[in-house]
């Protein structure tokens, strides 16, 4: 008998607030920041960031961090423009 994977979140992968994939992906969305684009500049793989993205992969607290970091830079660049 198949051993069923658990993709349990688990506190230590997941921020406090526990970004949904719909919410990752509607972030990635409004920095208009592809999937593909995403896993390039971090070196994830694209599969990875698919799975977050469509809930498959409970989203860690890193790809959390990593969203706020360009969010906070799209921000700058809005105040500056």
């Amino acid at each position: 008998m198949a051993q069923k994977r658990s993709i349990a979140r688990r506190s230590d992968q997941v921020g406090p607030d526990g970004v949904t994939g719909p919410e990752f992906k509607a972030a990635l969305r409004g920095l208009s920041i592809s999937q593909r684009e995403l896993a390039s500049r971090t070196g994830i793989t694209v599969n990875t960031v698919n799975r977050w993205a469509t809930g498959g992969l409970p989203v860690p607290r890193y790809a959390e961090y990593i969203l706020e970091l360009l969010q906070d830079r799209q921000r700058l660049r809005d105040q500056l423009a």
